[in-house]
């Protein structure tokens, strides 16, 4: 499970060095104590960005970076993620492993629902706090 491997991650972490580890093509997690540039590091490579405030649902509306990153190809940045916020790890978990994501849309047909392609070069980065 997901949680569990970010969990044992984040141990990895040694004094003020940031730790950096892709568990997949689209999924890579930056670990450190707060303070040493995670975020700042992961910053370089992002165009969107979610602070810890984020919850599940609000990445799937019509408007939203998310949705427009899973189509083009961007790089989602999730800053001092989570680990324990099991509806968010859910939905990366199974983000970063398939090829498509179904959503509901009720602008886009009669069912309200939408399939999204996603996008090769799409790839998720989470940094979290070191847990020793």
């Amino acid at each position: 499970m997901l949680s569990e491997t970010l969990n044992e991650i984040s141990k990895k972490a040694q004094g003020k060095e940031v730790y950096s580890e892709s568990i997949n093509k689209r999924l890579e997690v930056y670990t450190a104590i707060p303070g040493a540039g995670k975020n700042f590091k992961a910053l370089s490579n992002a165009q969107v960005v979610y602070d810890d405030r984020i919850i599940a649902r609000d990445l799937f509306e019509s408007d939203s970076g998310f949705i427009d990153a899973l189509k083009t190809g961007k790089v989602v940045l999730f800053t001092d993620f989570n680990i324990d916020n099991n509806e968010l790890v859910s939905v990366i978990d199974y983000i970063s492993k398939n090829d498509e994501i179904t959503i509901e849309d009720k602008t886009v047909d009669a069912n309200g629902l939408q399939t999204i392609k996603i996008h090769p070069d799409f790839k998720i980065i989470l940094t979290i706090n070191a847990r020793n």
